[in-house]
């Protein structure tokens, strides 16, 4: 994996602007790592090494329930992608309810069953990727340092009958909103670096209605922690 201390996604101007407007009259944060794009990656492999483990916070119901959504798309499915997977176990999971390969992708350089997982930058798309994922899994959407690049690229290798699953924690009363919640993000001291996109919902959703070639085909109450969403997303014009 090449790693570069400058990476732009898009042109600075535009996205500083694009940013921009979309958060006006919102409270969001995301962390820009163009321009240091060696600590974002130093930061993510911190982050994987704290919280390595056999498992994910993702209960197997939670894949038995993506299974019987790629199902009602497409009878045998063939290819799918998890981001940011740590252990290996959300694409080993996923893959074994399907039937099929599913890749999961991990920035850091620990990680779990390296014959279906490898080492790779969740922004990024092997060209054999485009086009062939019926599904694309993330519980890590909040590490990203430039979200619509992320949610564009995901895009580019979904099939036509596709989706993306993707987790959202819900504000709650009293508590700020977001992956790791607004308030803290501001807090220098309680701001997690592993997480540079923090935002409400409604921050996200205008980054799918506005700037990616995605919908929101459904919200989900699938976790035990009724806060957390997982949000399926389909291409524009195939529900």
């Amino acid at each position: 994996m090449n790693k570069k201390t400058k990476r732009e996604t898009m042109n600075k101007k535009t996205k500083r602007e694009t940013y921009k407007e979309i958060g006006e009259g919102n409270t969001f944060l995301l962390t820009n790592y163009t321009e240091e794009y060696d600590l974002y990656v130093k930061n993510q492999k911190t982050l994987n090494e704290r919280k390595f483990g056999p498992g994910c916070n993702d209960g197997l119901s939670i894949f038995e329930k993506i299974k019987e959504n790629v199902l009602q798309r497409i009878d045998t499915p063939t290819f799918g992608l998890c981001h940011g997977v740590r252990s290996g176990w959300e694409n080993k999971t996923l893959g074994e309810q399907l039937g099929c390969t599913v890749i999961g992708t991990e920035i850091g350089d620990k990680f779990g069953y390296p014959e279906i997982t490898i080492q790779w930058d969740m922004h990024d798309v092997k060209d054999e990727w485009v086009r062939k994922c019926d599904v694309i899994y993330s519980n890590s959407f909040d590490h990203s340092y430039d979200p619509i690049y992320a949610l564009n690229q995901w895009a580019s290798c979904l099939k036509e009958t596709g989706i993306i699953v993707t987790q959202f924690v819900e504000e709650q009363p009293g508590k700020p909103s977001g992956g790791h919640h607004i308030q803290r993000a501001i807090n220098a001291k309680t701001y997690s670096p592993g997480d540079p996109f923090n935002a409400p919902f409604t921050i996200f959703e205008k980054m799918i209605n506005e700037h990616s070639p995605l919908e929101i085909h459904s919200i989900n109450n699938w976790h035990s922690l009724k806060h957390v969403k997982h949000i399926i997303l389909q291409l524009k014009n195939n529900g």
